[in-house]
């Protein structure tokens, strides 16, 4: 193809771009590749689902007894005989409901018709079974806005149409947006983004199909659909339409490389269908919150065909032959009726073409109260007030924000301290990733020594041991191990000679070895090398992988005394240590068993009003994370959502580990205890945070009710987490989240280590709905070491007291610890309130518990050392969060400190 030709065809797809909320109907008429002869597997859908239909009908319902009328609408009915049939059952199911509610006499029935403006009406009306029992007319038009007067229809059905967009989003077709479909017509298998595109437009019309609907079901009113759908926990890409699609995107992509079409069209061509999640619709119709969820479940099972030639050409051919011009639409079907030929059935599990079937209620009409009008309430005008208006709002804030919230520690991001019997099924559980490790020769009484830190040899000189001499482990498998010097290199043979250096940046067969531990002393081991032979030390300064003996006696060049001086068991270590073959099952039993809805009953039941729930930034690629991590916490934390809600808690989703690790604790996922997070990590850790939140009406917690908050990040550790970039990644976690929501608040949490309590004020004070999470702790300190219990309580009313003021300024952002006064009944309205007024600078005690350094307390010594942390901390403006819900170590355990009376809230 010439480049005058590309270069016109780029200027009139971009015109089209425009026109695409066009309406594409199926192909009309009665011809062998119509509509009407080629929607059988339509029909089969739809005929399973008859019963369902009844059932629905005649559980949930509200016939007006003086009604003489009664009203359904099919929307997208196409040309039949699908919809004849589909109105058969309904109108059957009607009349079994009028004789059951014993009518007097039936009512009339009235059928309206609906499809875009272009559908074939002609054959459809020519169609019309001849005894049918109700009256019919058509009404053209987008189902995505309003076609019916208010409260006019009494049932609407839908059947496999609301999977058709209203056009395709613009980012697919530009070139400079992330979510550019290059070289694809559907989301199947593309980026991220390009599934978040369709999600958002699919979220859009969706916002405007219910609220069209909303306006004409009248109250009591059944919404019937069936609709292409995908399991929950799966991703955009892993589509239920996928499967029918992909023959089709394959003769396109040959047909460029043929250059019979320019790459220009198929770059700018997106199929606009798309298939929710079960999740993601129930959140969408429960955002517009006019309609009750009757039901929501999927179809029966079934095989379902590769669509034959003459049924894509029945779907598709009206759109194909508008984008791709009319002259090459023969060739593509021909290409398209070779490819599928032998082609097997498409089943219906394992996440591909499942069928959804949801039936919705249309709630009373609300009415809306003009308060504050006739008869004024200050909380709702303070200024009405003058100066003691502030001062009331003030009051408001007091009776009922901040939280008193729990963390579910150890849940998601797993911490082997508080369970540690999670770890105790790991072969060699003690040489775990991050292990730290020390070599003394037997022979020499001399360390093992990375020269310099790193960069040259191994030698073995040192008569102590410190950082040099340390040695952090890589977890190749039970007994094959890379070890990562002090300036990060790898140990590992020189050139596959017998030299042993630490000058490699990565690794590989040379930087891999076996440690080898005597049977009756495990603390004497051998390395043995990739070549079979074992490193010795055979002086101080000549280190080789030489050595082929085999004893082991304190004389042996080979032999090391090895001790372990610090160990990680974090999610890392956890899930390399178990490896891919048990680690999915064991986390999978950990997140059903560690918590559940009944611990969510008994939060509520003993006044808290939150949780703060750690999670990794793995959770992004849920479900197939980078290894060693599982997928199915993102299915978790659902779960919690879900309970959450049940329990009028709410929720804040805390980022406890980033990848790179921002403090080097095993709690934030990393490897060998390396805090290598900076400024390079910024737009993969904002990716994780879009995700959370993405979306306003897309998000999978945005507009969650039960979601209050979402922190960027935990325990970011100075100096090693500058300053300049961690607020460079809040400003860019913060508007990631303003994208998708402007009612959740934002959490930065203070740098632990050597920084200013203060540092983030001045920031904070320019941004919305931002709150500063502080954790306090009367541990980790030499300082606490030496403290009675009566000089505890006194540091947390004095000096704890003094710190949390120091976070807390009118005007600025809030702050969380962790208390509350009340429970949450009226969230809602308090952040009415900080919609109009950034009231104050809010901080969160985010972390804090009932344990202490001092050893010998009695139980009245804990119970007075909590109710000070709860008086001082519940000035938190924000709140306080105890760490944690459940641990093995009792007084880190809330609810061992609430069942045994350590504590009340």
């Amino acid at each position: 193809m010439g480049a005058r030709y590309c270069t016109f065809l780029s200027l009139f797809l971009l015109r089209e771009e425009r026109e695409m909320a066009e309406s594409f109907p199926m192909t009309g008429g009665d011809g062998p590749c119509s509509y009407t002869k080629n929607s059988s597997q339509q029909r089969a859908s739809a005929a399973s689902a008859k019963s369902l239909l009844t059932s629905a009908i005649l559980g949930n319902l509200d016939i007006e007894r003086s009604s003489r009328m009664f009203t359904i609408a099919d929307l997208g009915c196409s040309t039949g005989p699908n919809t004849f049939i589909a109105m058969e059952n309904i109108i059957e199911a009607l009349t079994q409901k009028c004789k059951i509610e014993d009518y007097s006499s039936l009512p009339e029935f009235q059928v309206h018709f609906n499809d875009h403006v272009s559908n074939d009406f002609n054959t459809l009306f020519a169609n019309l079974p001849s005894d049918r029992k109700y009256f019919a007319s058509g009404v053209p038009g987008s189902f995505h806005g309003r076609l019916f007067p208010k409260a006019t229809l009494n049932i609407i059905y839908s059947a496999f149409s609301l999977q058709w967009l209203s056009g395709q989003s613009t980012e697919l077709g530009d070139v400079n947006s992330p979510a550019w479909n290059k070289g694809r017509i559907y989301y199947t298998d593309a980026p991220r983004e390009v599934g978040q595109a369709y999600s958002l437009q699919y979220a859009n019309d969706m916002e405007s199909f219910l609220a069209a609907r909303a306006e004409e079901l009248a109250p009591g009113g059944l919404m019937l659909i069936l609709m292409p759908g995908r399991p929950d926990g799966t991703l955009p890409s892993q589509n239920s339409l996928g499967p029918f699609l992909r023959p089709l995107e394959s003769c396109l992509a040959d047909m460029v490389d043929e250059e019979i079409i320019c790459d220009h069209e198929i770059d700018s061509f997106n199929m606009p269908l798309y298939s929710p999640s079960i999740e993601e619709l129930r959140e969408l119709i429960e955002k517009n919150g006019c309609f009750g969820i009757a039901r929501l479940e999927t179809l029966p099972p079934r095989s379902v065909p590769i669509l034959s030639a003459e049924e894509c050409r029945s779907g598709f051919e009206s759109i194909l032959r508008k984008h791709f011009r009319t002259e090459i639409i023969e060739q593509l079907f021909q290409r398209y009726s070779t490819k599928i030929a032998g082609q097997p059935p498409v089943k219906t599990i394992d996440g591909f073409a499942i069928g959804l079937f949801v039936v919705l209620k249309r709630n009373p009409f609300e009415a809306v109260n003009l308060g504050n009008w006739l008869v004024t309430e200050g909380w709702m005008k303070p200024s009405l007030y003058g100066n003691n208006g502030l001062q009331y709002l003030n009051l408001c804030f007091t009776l009922f924000f901040p939280f008193k919230a729990v963390n579910l520690g150890n849940w998601l991001v797993t911490e082997g301290w508080m369970k540690p019997s999670l770890y105790d099924g790991i072969p060699n559980n003690d040489l775990l990733d991050g292990t730290q490790v020390q070599f003394l020769s037997t022979k020499l009484q001399k360390y093992l020594s990375s020269e310099n830190g790193g960069g040259t040899v191994l030698v073995a000189n040192r008569p102590s041991a410190s950082g040099w001499e340390t040695f952090r482990l890589w977890r190749f498998n039970e007994t094959h191990f890379n070890l990562r010097v002090f300036n990060k290199q790898f140990v590992g043979l020189e050139d596959q000679g017998n030299k042993v250096t630490a000058v490699s940046d990565t690794v590989g067969n040379s930087q891999t070895f076996q440690i080898i531990r005597n049977n009756d002393d495990r603390n004497l081991v051998r390395l043995q090398t990739s070549n079979g032979q074992f490193i010795q030390a055979s002086s101080e300064t000549v280190v080789t992988a030489d050595y082929v003996g085999s004893g082991w006696n304190d004389s042996d060049p080979s032999v090391f005394k090895m001790t372990i001086v610090n160990s990680l068991q974090g999610e890392y270590q956890l899930t390399n240590g178990y490896g891919p073959e048990r680690a999915p099952q064991v986390l999978q039993d950990h997140w059903n068993s560690y918590i559940t809805e009944e611990d969510f009953r008994f939060m509520s039941e003993n006044s808290l009003n939150a949780v703060r729930i750690p999670v990794g930034w793995w959770i992004a690629s849920d479900p197939t994370p980078p290894k060693p991590f599982v997928g199915g916490s993102l299915k978790a934390l659902d779960n919690a959502f879900t309970w959450a809600q049940k329990y009028g808690m709410k929720v804040i989703v805390d980022l406890h580990g980033v990848q790179g690790s921002q403090n080097g604790n095993d709690h934030s996922g990393t490897r060998d205890g390396y805090q290598e997070w900076g400024e390079s990590n910024i737009q993969e850790t904002v990716a994780v945070i879009d995700f959370l939140a993405e979306r306003v009406q897309r998000s999978r917690y945005a507009d969650k009710p039960g979601l209050a908050a979402i922190e960027l990040m935990n325990e970011p550790m100075a100096p090693g987490v500058n300053l300049d970039t961690l607020k460079k990644y809040y400003q860019a976690g913060y508007d990631a989240v303003r994208k998708h929501s402007e009612n959740a608040y934002v959490i930065l949490s203070n740098r632990l280590g050597p920084a200013d309590s203060k540092e983030l004020l001045s920031f904070a004070s320019g941004l919305k709905r931002v709150v500063i999470d502080v954790h306090y702790y009367n541990l980790f300190s030499d300082s606490f070491n030496s403290m009675n219990p009566q000089q505890n309580i006194e540091y947390i009313y004095n000096q704890r007291d003094s710190a949390l003021a120091t976070v807390t300024t009118t005007n600025g952002p809030l702050s969380f610890i962790g208390k509350s006064k009340t429970k949450l009944s009226a969230l809602n309205t308090v952040l009415f309130f900080f919609n109009l007024l950034s009231l104050v600078h809010t901080p969160l005690t985010g972390e804090w518990t009932g344990e202490w350094a001092f050893q010998g307390a009695s139980m009245q010594d804990y119970q007075n050392f909590a109710k000070a942390q709860l008086d001082v901390y519940g000035r938190a403006t924000f709140g306080w969060a105890y760490w944690a819900y459940q641990c093995a170590a009792n007084h880190w355990s809330l609810k061992w400190m609430i069942e045994n009376n350590y504590i009340k809230l």
